[in-house]
């Protein structure tokens, strides 16, 4: 058993670099045929899902700033800092008043 596992270890070391180089070459294949595929696929779903990219480039990070500043303010009112929920809130209010401009 021991002899086994010793020479399926030299055997393996042996071939390490072809075996790396093999995988590597896979992994490059397979990126590859992803990549060629995304845009195409990208292109349909923005059709099929009627996204309006001018608005969602604009909206999109608003909405996750908006939603990182809502659990800042849990985290403050847990904390009880009451300073830091109304300053917090206020910036909430002024990235709705800009999610309101660009939905007109």
């Amino acid at each position: 058993m021991i002899a086994a596992l010793t020479a399926l270890f030299i055997a393996l070391r042996r071939f390490a670099v072809v075996l790396a180089v093999a995988y590597s070459a896979v992994f490059v294949v397979v990126v590859a045929v992803c990549a060629t595929r995304t845009p195409k696929a990208a292109a349909e779903s923005r059709v099929a899902l009627r996204i309006d990219v001018k608005k969602s480039n604009r909206m999109g990070p608003l909405l996750d700033e908006r939603r990182l500043l809502a659990d800042e303010v849990d985290w403050a009112r847990a904390r009880g800092d009451a300073a830091r929920v109304r300053a917090t809130s206020n910036e909430i209010a002024a990235i709705d008043r800009l999610l309101s401009e660009i939905n007109r």
